[in-house]
């Protein structure tokens, strides 16, 4: 099901709003995301959109996207979803270990 499903992600471009297109690097893909909009937001807009490696002891800065690799997981296993077991149980350990980085954030 995600084989059919990468193709037809990758097999066209898709537009912005000021009508320019994507070009071939937004092809590649896990089935259910395109891999070069995983890392973070690339809009562009405001210049390049700061996107670092998030490492646990460093300042968490407003406006700066951090991005943690999730080994040998895609889209569907991250979500639990078609899964074994173990990929589920680690899908559920990186929820909360990201929902407990998120409660640890400045109010």
């Amino acid at each position: 099901m995600i084989k059919t499903r990468s193709k037809l992600i990758g097999f066209r471009s898709g537009y912005w709003f000021d009508g320019s297109k994507t070009d071939s690097l937004w092809y590649e893909n896990d089935g259910v995301v395109n891999t070069i909009s995983m890392y973070g937001p690339t809009s562009g807009i405001n210049g390049a959109d700061p996107i670092v490696k998030y490492e646990s002891n460093d300042l968490l800065i407003p406006g700066q996207w951090n991005w943690i690799k999730i080994s040998d997981m895609d889209h569907w296993s991250v979500i639990g979803h078609m899964g074994s077991s173990e990929r589920i149980k680690r899908a559920q350990e990186n929820l909360n270990n990201h929902a407990n980085r998120l409660r640890k954030l400045p109010k």
